[in-house]
């Protein structure tokens, strides 16, 4: 008995998850499924797509190439910095910068 991919969903109705969708967009990306089943057909397909049509066009990909892609996905995740996380660093440097410019200057 084979074990079931992480990125699968029990139900095949459910909206696709995430992992799906950057796998796909891998697999696209580098004409691994071929032609883009989402050229031309606008951004509603992609949005409203399930996961078990996620499924059905991950299956095309040959194991050894969705090992590749989901290896790639996992880098990707790990470099990815959250926008809110990486405003307020900033907003953060630019109070200490202030906080030490009046420090510094005097009042």
């Amino acid at each position: 008995m084979t074990e079931e991919p992480k990125y699968r969903n029990l139900d095949p109705d459910a909206p696709a998850s995430q992992k799906q969708k950057v796998l796909l967009k891998l697999a696209i990306a580098r004409e691994w499924i071929y032609p883009n089943p989402f050229e031309g057909a606008g951004y509603e397909k992609w949005k409203n797509l399930t996961a078990g049509e996620a499924d059905i066009l991950l299956s095309s990909i040959p194991p050894e190439r969705l090992g590749v892609l989901e290896k790639e996905a996992e880098e990707l995740q790990k470099k990815k910095t959250h926008p809110f996380a990486e405003r307020a660093g900033r907003e953060t440097e630019e109070m200490v910068r202030e906080i030490g410019r009046q420090i510094d200057g005097g009042f």
